[in-house]
């Protein structure tokens, strides 16, 4: 007797967990109902028509089994599973048992991806108050699914145009990136995303941050650098710090008098009301103060130059001119408050006796 022979095979599906799926295959010619069986893994887990106990799940689920007659006195036999569940994974083979003979189809890979659960990805809170120099670790957890979801950790710092940094991309969960907090931390903001490759339309995002990174105060001093003698002079502490400073403090050296300056309300500016030739050389030195414990910092020493007198080449040592010097300057501060602006403009008259130049009051 001439063995069966199919006329088609079952082919290999890869589907999303959740769809439905359908394998079929087609013998020849005609054969008993009962014959008929799909085998999974080596199981057989339907006989005709019927689902056996062997499928396990597919026993108490909307499992359909289809026979049916072709023209050309073919049959086919097809397996619907209408609702396909990760564990409905694995190697099917459509088989025919007649007369002792028991042919077999060739295997069918069933492939059943998973999708991440709309939870994921999840990213660890941190602390809200990350000291400088302590170190700082980042956990973002994605769902532990076939295929495995990949994983990638970006950073970017607010109101920096910069190119976003993709500090790790791995398939395994969950990630852990650390690192020793700097100035540069502050405000950044680190993205775990979530891709699967099972559908490329699902990205998902959780973040940490952004850092509240506290630090000392870094300070430089503006100020307009030589000044002439019985003018105002101004210099501008300026800070970088977080949180912001709470204190300034100005010191000279040699010290001056209190009532030969003045400090805003903020602390953050100060005037030498009328410099003197004695003033050259005068040392400022602004002192910040902010809450990071234990946290003093002053500003190395700026020198003062204040000038009296001017040596101008003038032609005729009658001339006269109007020498008018005149700067702005806008003030930073770290505090919540407007920026100042402070503008001096003041009026000389030189003149010139033996090429020498005397400011006048």
């Amino acid at each position: 007797m001439e063995a069966l022979k199919f006329k088609y095979h079952p082919r290999n599906e890869t589907v999303i967990e959740g769809v439905g799926v359908e394998m079929t295959c087609v013998l020849e010619e005609q054969v008993p109902d009962s014959s008929l069986s799909w085998i999974r893994n080596g199981q057989k887990i339907t006989e005709g028509k019927i689902i056996l106990k062997a499928s396990g799940q597919l026993l108490h689920r909307d499992v359909r089994t289809a026979i049916s007659m072709l023209s050309g006195e073919h049959t086919s036999y097809r397996l619907e599973i209408p609702d396909v569940m990760y564990s409905d994974s694995g190697k099917y083979v459509c088989a025919v048992y007649q007369n002792g003979i028991d042919v077999k189809s060739e295997v069918a890979h069933l492939k059943v991806n998973q999708l991440p659960d709309p939870m994921y990805p999840i990213c660890d809170p941190t602390v809200n108050q990350i000291r400088e120099g302590s170190r700082v670790k980042l956990k973002c957890t994605g769902d532990a699914i076939d295929p495995p979801t990949e994983l990638r950790l970006l950073k970017y710092v607010t109101d920096i145009h910069t190119d976003t940094e993709v500090l790790l991309y791995r398939q395994t969960t969950p990630i852990t990136y650390s690192f020793i907090a700097n100035t540069d931390d502050n405000n950044a903001i680190f993205t775990c995303q979530l891709t699967t490759p099972a559908d490329p339309s699902i990205a998902r995002n959780c973040s940490f941050g952004p850092l509240n990174v506290w630090y000392k105060p870094s300070i430089t001093i503006q100020h307009a650098g030589t000044t002439l003698s019985r003018r105002e002079a101004i210099f501008i502490c300026q800070t970088n710090a977080n949180p912001p400073v709470t204190d300034f403090i100005w010191q000279f050296d040699p010290p001056l008098s209190i009532d030969r300056y003045e400090i805003d309300d903020i602390g953050q500016v100060m005037r030498i009301l009328r410099v003197n030739i004695g003033d050259n050389g005068l040392i400022v030195k602004c002192t910040a103060r902010n809450n990071v414990e234990d946290n003093v910092v002053g500003q190395p020493d700026v020198y003062f130059e204040p000038q009296d007198r001017l040596t101008l080449p003038l032609p005729n040592k009658r001339h006269s001119v109007l020498w008018r010097r005149s700067f702005g300057a806008q003030v930073p501060t770290d505090r919540d408050v407007d920026a100042m602006y402070l503008e001096i403009q003041s009026d000389h008259y030189i003149f010139t006796p033996d090429s020498r130049c005397n400011t006048l009051p």
